[in-house]
């Protein structure tokens, strides 16, 4: 369980910090400076990577989902977690090196002014000078160090927006690839539970009561009783407390039946009962996005970041990287049975997981 929370920690603050960037100025090299890699004659420095490292340590650690002393704890392959944090920031370091280059080559400028205006809504977001100031303390930082960070993720982003072209011809060939993926609509339902048997089936007596129920209920909205409010009141799934709203789903969200009948209805339109293995429902679709205007702006999105990955690939694939750090086999033998051990629990941890997430997953689904 802890490496795979771990796991997704280090992937979400490489995600979020990442795009902050990390400092592009360089110390020049001599035989007394050691660079964990080199990209296309600019070095990364040790001094560099260690505080970059050090800062996304401080991160994850302030979420308080991690602990100091869980980074020394065996991730598998011979390496701790830590390890495995450095290898994913090296790689990403490099990365960010070779943007930073193309953004200069591309004569990319970003003013002090919009570089301090970037700092203020940071600031902004504490309640005062001094907790923004312990926040630079507790991630070991500068605010020097931060603004650099700040210029850097400005850099990067107005390079890619310069050098990738986002129009409606794309966006749409794009949606039309992916319609399953976006299309959408948003409904709200009322729930009335149905019991099970000893055999797993919905009980004959729980079900004719529910049904009996719930036609009561469609009679009231029918006579003029809003549905938002019968919601909150009559229905007995989890989404009573925001009157019975589902949000947006997709197809293969919800189980076929509820399925079915939701995404054939009018927006507006009350479902007749409708049956699952959960119980009865009454929907009502609210909203419907199955169209490109409707659902461009999330296809804009994923769009412009699917052309940033490209260009990104495209430079990656043309630079000239020598890596001079490697981060493995560094698990002391000592701890082999700490870490058999270890791994016993976490797939123990793991099944047990895996096991609430399809419970959940059926619940939401019929919700």
């Amino acid at each position: 369980m802890k490496k795979k929370i771990i796991g997704l920690m280090i992937v979400a603050m490489l995600a979020s910090v990442g795009t902050m960037g990390c400092s592009s100025q360089k110390t020049e090299q001599t035989n007394d400076v050691a660079a964990v890699a080199v990209v296309d004659g600019e070095s990364i420095t040790e001094n560099e990577f260690d505080a970059y490292v050090e800062f996304q340590k401080k991160g994850a650690e302030s979420s308080g989902q991690i602990t100091p002393e869980m980074w020394t704890e065996n991730a598998g392959k011979g390496k701790t977690f830590e390890q495995e944090l450095k290898t994913a920031t090296l790689d990403y370091m490099v990365t960010q090196e070779i943007l930073l280059q193309a953004a200069a080559e591309a004569k990319i400028e970003v003013k002090d002014e919009a570089m301090n205006s970037e700092l203020e809504k940071i600031k902004s977001s504490f309640e005062d000078e001094s907790q923004y100031k312990e926040y630079l303390e507790k991630m070991a930082i500068t605010e020097d160090y931060m603004k650099e960070l700040i210029k850097n993720r400005l850099i990067i982003n107005q390079y890619l927006e310069s050098s990738v072209v986002v129009d409606d011809e794309g966006l749409k060939a794009y949606y039309e690839e992916n319609k399953p993926y976006f299309d959408k609509i948003r409904a709200s339902h009322i729930l009335i539970n149905v019991e099970k048997d000893e055999n797993g089936n919905l009980d004959e007596t729980s079900k004719a009561k529910a049904f009996d129920k719930i036609t009561d209920i469609q009679k009231r909205i029918a006579d003029g009783e809003a549905f938002d409010v019968v919601a909150k009141a009559e229905s007995e799934g989890p989404s009573k407390d925001v009157s019975g709203d589902l949000g947006y789903f997709g197809k293969g969200q919800m189980v076929k039946e509820f399925e079915d009948v939701a995404f054939g209805l009018e927006t507006g339109v009350v479902s007749e009962p409708v049956l699952t293995s959960f119980g009865y429902h009454l929907i009502k679709v609210t909203d419907r996005k199955m169209d490109f205007e409707s659902n461009q702006s999330d296809v804009k999105n994923l769009y412009t970041q699917k052309m940033y990955s490209e260009k990104m690939q495209e430079l990656s694939e043309s630079a000239k990287v020598e890596k001079l750090a490697s981060f493995e086999n560094v698990v002391e033998e000592s701890k082999g049975a700490e870490a058999t051990e270890a791994s016993e629990e976490a797939k123990t941890d793991e099944n047990a997981e895996n096991e609430t997430k399809a419970d959940e997953t059926s619940e939401n689904s019929a919700e």
